[in-house]
C-alpha cells in the first residue's frame, strides 16, 4: 500500500464526504488518512471552499508542519486549527450535482 492523505474543505460542494473516503479503497485502510478544513471561506473574499488552498490554506499549513515543519512558517499558518480527521458523515447531494463517487 501507498501512503495517502486526502485532503478537502468541509461544504466543499465539488467534493462531497462519500468521494474523499473513497480514496480509501485505493490506498488500503491502512496506508490511508482523511484531513478535512473548516472555516476555510475568508468574510471579504468571494471564492468557495474548492479553493481554499489559495485563498485561506493557514490550517492547511498548519496540518502539513507535522510532517514538512518548514510548511507552517509564514503569515498563513498563524493561529487556528489544523482541520479535522474523517470520514464525515454522508449528506444529500447538492440539488442533483452530485461529484462521481471512485
Amino acid at each position: 500500500p501507498m501512503p495517502l492523505c486526502a485532503l478537502s474543505a468541509r461544504g466543499d460542494a465539488r467534493c462531497p464526504p462519500q468521494q474523499l473516503t473513497a480514496w480509501g479503497r485505493v490506498a488500503g485502510s491502512e496506508a490511508f488518512g482523511e484531513r478535512w478544513f473548516e472555516d476555510v471561506l475568508l468574510s471579504d473574499g468571494w471564492a468557495t471552499e474548492h479553493r481554499y488552498v489559495i485563498d485561506n490554506p493557514g490550517a492547511l499549513l498548519r496540518f502539513l508542519s507535522a510532517d514538512v515543519p518548514l510548511a507552517g512558517h509564514g503569515d498563513y499558518a498563524r493561529g487556528g486549527g489544523s482541520g479535522i480527521d474523517g470520514p464525515l458523515p454522508a449528506e444529500e447531494p447538492d440539488n442533483g450535482r452530485g461529484s462521481a463517487v471512485l
